[in-house]
């Protein structure tokens, strides 16, 4: 007879018990002064997140926009530079 094997663990997958923190960019934390949140701004504060068991960052897209209504863009090709 051989020994019961958990294999509990091996059927895990990472996604489905991993902490997801999204990031909306043009509003996160603004490292510039310019009234626009940025990828400094969120390096900034990526070790703060970290501190807070989070396993994935997820970033909202950032296309090129011209801001009108917080949805249209421009080109999907492009982040905005703001």
């Amino acid at each position: 007879m051989s020994p019961h094997v958990d294999l509990s663990y091996h059927k895990r997958v990472w996604w489905k018990e991993a902490a997801f923190y999204q990031i909306y960019p043009a509003s996160f934390k603004d490292s510039d002064g310019d009234g626009w949140g940025d990828i400094p701004g969120i390096l900034e504060k990526i070790s703060y997140i970290a501190s807070l068991g989070v396993d994935v960052v997820w970033l909202s897209p950032m296309f090129d926009s011209p801001q009108i209504d917080m949805v249209r863009t421009r080109c999907m090709r492009y982040i905005d530079r703001r």
